[in-house]
């Protein structure tokens, strides 16, 4: 029967916080911490007849609520210590894809994308733009692949117009959900 329970989600959780509390009751007592426990309970409930010049239940509220605040700190502090890492991807995980003709390369910072990177499609080796330029302007971004020798693309305009144009195709991906279909996996 015990076994039975243990495997039942509900049962399971019952079980373990018995046993946590009769292991922390049981160390408590061996750690002779008993004294000091009685000695605190005693004491919050004296303070409470005591007089003083703000009323002792407000003390006590201010008190619990600082309680809860070390709760909720010490939570956020472990959840970033120890952080738990999900086998659902998110957006977060769709850091690459192909855009016209070429495949993209990208980190967050905060909630952007930032430091967005070209690479050959066929052989994964990042490409420097070159700048075709008439005076001071810049007319195309040439994209051609150093390694293998590819020849992929003349964008008009400079790379900087075309980077920005990358980013707004990821965004939106990311706003319409089809960022999953790239990572093969439905977000939902």
């Amino acid at each position: 029967m015990l076994k039975k329970a243990w495997h039942d989600p509900v049962w399971s959780k019952v079980i373990a916080v018995g046993l946590l509390t009769v292991f922390g009751f049981l160390a408590s007592y061996m750690l002779n911490w008993w004294p000091g426990i009685c000695g605190f309970f005693s004491w919050s409930i004296s303070i409470i007849g005591e007089k003083s010049q703000v009323t002792n239940f407000v003390l006590l509220i201010l008190a619990g609520m600082s309680i809860h605040s070390m709760i909720i700190v010490i939570g956020n502090l472990l959840r970033i210590i120890f952080p738990v890492k999900s086998d659902k991807p998110t957006w977060r995980d769709y850091i690459e894809d192909d855009f016209e003709g070429l495949h993209w390369r990208w980190r967050y910072i905060g909630g952007s994308i930032d430091e967005v990177n070209v690479f050959c499609p066929y052989c994964d080796f990042q490409i420097v733009p070159k700048h075709e330029t008439i005076g001071l302007t810049i007319k195309e971004t040439r994209m051609q692949c150093e390694s293998c020798g590819r020849f992929h693309q003349i964008y008009d305009g400079s790379y900087e117009v075309l980077e920005n144009k990358i980013i707004r195709l990821a965004h939106q991906k990311i706003r319409n959900g089809s960022w999953a279909n790239i990572l093969g996996n439905d977000p939902k």
